[in-house]
Order: C-alpha cells, then structure tokens, then sequence
C-alpha cells in the first residue's frame, strides 16, 4: 500500500503531469492584419 499525505500548496509546486490546466495553456495569441490606409 502507498501512504501519501496531500498539504495545501500553490498549483506551481505540483508535478507538472497533474498541472494539465497550466496558465501557459489557457492563452493564445492570434495576429490581425488589415489593409494599411
């Protein structure tokens, strides 16, 4: 059996691999371009 003790702690200092709703992978950037007058 595994014993694992859980401490409330900020979502950075988790394991990535848990982390799947990171900050960086909320954003996304798109580029608009328009005719120039």
């Amino acid at each position: 059996a595994v014993h694992v003790e859980s401490y409330p702690t900020h979502i950075a200092g988790l394991p990535v691999a848990v982390n799947i709703n990171c900050h960086a992978a909320r954003h996304k950037e798109i580029v608009l371009e328009g005719e120039e007058e």
